[in-house]
């Protein structure tokens, strides 16, 4: 029921968005260095932005403010001007805009643009798309894994988008936020099929095929329970804000908070991390509290994965965890079990929290 409650809202939002961009013609802005635009525009009607700008020197930089009609201020892009290109930009919060603030050095052109195949280009899997500079595109029946290639020395985002109109992070998956010149392999969501390219140079991204792009003779298998992977189209708690994952992976976070909560647990020596998430979370709610509310939404989440979800206890120091909780604690570790070690801790801020996931395989604890 709930596949079929998604398909139908994914159906209805691609009837809307098609027949009303049938009928929409763009909305072009000009201007030059820092200026604003007033103009109430629908988000739904117009989810593109197309940035150009005249260039001066490598340092240039742009950035386009929205300010929604409800007093929300969003930031949708802040980068070099050879950054430039397409920006798909409806997963924020405002549904309507009213102004739209852009600072640059020189002189600039937005156009804001339905979505329609004329405008937002879609390719089927297999297959590799390649461009120059920001861009925004669908895919269909690609698979798990995407192999990229960044070619300019210079940081790119590559993020993934929910075409269903799921706002916030719950519709939003960042891939990768680093510097070039790269190459490698990461873990797409299959249920995300707008691709959001963010650079200042050129990109290549080779799309592996889905299990709906194969005959029935074919038919990729889903990988079994015990290899550990947690299942990509699960939901992240939206009561918490994703700081960083492990395809993100900000080194210096890595190195220092992640890598030390993560030893601690002793997850690291048997090598069977598998995957991890960083959230934080601002408000009044206790460590035991939170803890609590977060085991409860894991345990939903996965009840049909197989995990066992483990709290590392707040109260009780890591260093008399054997002598206190015994034999039955550590019978609990070695079950023959994928594991969820949720680690929850204050930081130095006020009223903010961070809450470490750690997904394991049955040899890591």
């Amino acid at each position: 029921m709930k596949n079929a409650r998604t398909v139908l809202l994914l159906f209805v939002f691609f009837m809307t968005a098609f027949s009303v961009s049938a009928q929409s013609d763009p909305l072009v802005f000009e201007g030059y260095e820092e200026d604003v635009i007033e103009k109430m525009i629908d988000v739904v009607e117009y989810p593109i932005i197309q940035l150009e700008s005249d260039c001066q020197n490598e340092y240039d930089t742009i950035s386009i403010t929205l300010y929604g009609s409800n007093d929300e201020e969003i930031g949708i892009f802040y980068n070099t001007c050879f950054s430039q290109g397409k920006i798909y930009y409806a997963n924020n919060e405002i549904d309507q805009i009213e102004y739209v603030q852009i600072s640059s050095e020189g002189s600039w052109k937005l156009s804001f643009l339905p979505m329609s195949a004329e405008f937002m280009d879609t390719y089927e899997a297999p297959v590799t798309v390649t461009g120059s500079g920001s861009s925004a595109f669908m895919i269909k029946n690609f698979g798990k894994i995407l192999t990229y290639s960044f070619k300019t020395e210079s940081y790119f985002d590559l993020t993934q988008y929910s075409s269903d109109g799921i706002k916030g992070y719950a519709g939003s998956k960042m891939l990768l936020f680093e510097m070039g010149p790269k190459e490698g392999r990461t873990i797409v969501d299959p249920n995300f099929s707008i691709i959001q390219v963010t650079t200042s140079g050129e990109w290549s991204l080779d799309f592996s095929a889905g299990n709906s792009a194969a005959s029935a003779d074919d038919t990729i298998p889903e990988p079994p329970v015990d290899q550990g992977l947690p299942s990509s189209n699960h939901l992240t708690p939206d009561f918490l804000e994703v700081f960083v994952t492990k395809e993100t992976n900000q080194e210096a976070y890595a190195d220092t908070m992640v890598t030390e909560i993560a030893a601690s647990l002793d997850l690291l020596e048997r090598d069977a991390l598998i995957d991890w998430q960083l959230f934080t979370y601002y408000g009044k709610d206790s460590l035991e509290a939170l803890t609590t509310e977060i085991l409860d939404f894991y345990q939903e989440e996965y009840e049909a994965d197989n995990y066992l979800l483990l709290s590392e206890p707040q109260i009780i120091p890591l260093v008399i965890l054997e002598e206190d909780l015994g034999d039955g604690y550590q019978a609990l570790l070695e079950q023959d079990e994928n594991k969820i070690w949720i680690y929850v801790t204050n930081s130095n801020a006020e009223d903010e929290k961070h809450v470490f996931v750690f997904f394991c395989s049955p040899e890591s604890v």
